[in-house]
């Protein structure tokens, strides 16, 4: 949990709803703002990259992943998902619908698109936008997923209500053995990192603290972090927002401050 302010980067804009890492660079969306937005390393800017989503209507993402060099933006408000190049051109072609508006989130995984659709589900779409029911992620007990994560070859759904990771195959069916309690903080997980074998998830309530559990559940104290300066005397109000692993360094999204806080592990 070693800070690393020098990596620390502003991201210039407010209201961060999705992020995704392509060739080395960030790129993330905004509400309100028809802009995808790329970063180089450290976080500096890098708007030879940057997209306009340009297409009227698509000015609410929600969402943002990348498969198979496309970019697939979702969009809360209009229940649809925008699909452009790599470069950046749209595809309008590609587009599809959702079944819902208000989704949130979004992960591609061999081939599905997953987003959040409402309470109690994670809805499956292939990349052409046909519905897959077979392969949803039904979530126990009417909750709001709170993190979707690949890890060990599976996926693991953040459940606040029941204080728990839930497993599913690749395939979207659950797996309740790999299930891994997360009862270290006083309430549910909110995100969720995996890497060098362990899972770390922020806690909805004490939301300055970082959890470290091992793949059976077991909880790992001494890996436990505080957030530290960023996040101090916001308890219950302004807490992270998203976290994500990469180069041995667990990275929080600080949506209040609009920046990046990457913190070393070991």
């Amino acid at each position: 949990g070693e800070r690393r302010p020098p990596n620390d980067f502003e991201l210039g804009w407010r209201n961060v709803t999705g992020a995704t890492h392509v060739s080395d660079r960030l790129y993330l969306s905004y509400r309100r703002r028809p802009t995808v937005a790329a970063y180089g390393s450290v976080g500096r800017r890098a708007p030879a990259y940057d997209f306009d989503l340009g297409v009227g209507t698509n000015d609410t993402p929600t969402g943002l992943a990348y498969a198979d060099g496309r970019f697939y933006v979702a969009d809360g408000d209009e229940a649809k998902v925008f699909v452009y190049s790599a470069s950046g051109a749209y595809l309008p072609a590609a587009d599809f619908g959702l079944s819902s508006a208000g989704v949130q989130g979004a992960t591609v995984v061999d081939g599905t698109f997953l987003i959040g659709e409402g309470v109690g589900r994670v809805r499956a779409y292939d990349l052409t936008g046909r519905r897959l029911p077979l392969r949803d992620l039904r979530i126990d007990g009417y909750v709001v997923a709170s993190g979707v994560e690949l890890a060990l070859g599976r996926l693991y759904v953040g459940n606040a209500g029941l204080q728990r990771l839930q497993a599913y195959t690749v395939q979207g069916e659950r797996a309740w053995r790999y299930d891994i309690p997360v009862l270290a903080g006083p309430s549910g997980p909110r995100g969720i990192a995996y890497g060098n074998g362990r899972f770390y998830t922020g806690d909805r309530l004490l939301q300055t603290q970082m959890f470290a559990y091992d793949a059976s559940g077991r909880h790992l104290p001494d890996h436990d972090f505080d957030l530290g300066e960023p996040f101090r005397d916001r308890q219950q109000r302004h807490g992270p927002s998203g976290i994500a692993f990469a180069d041995d360094a667990v990275y929080v999204l600080d949506w209040q401050r609009d920046r990046i806080v990457p913190y070393r592990v070991k």
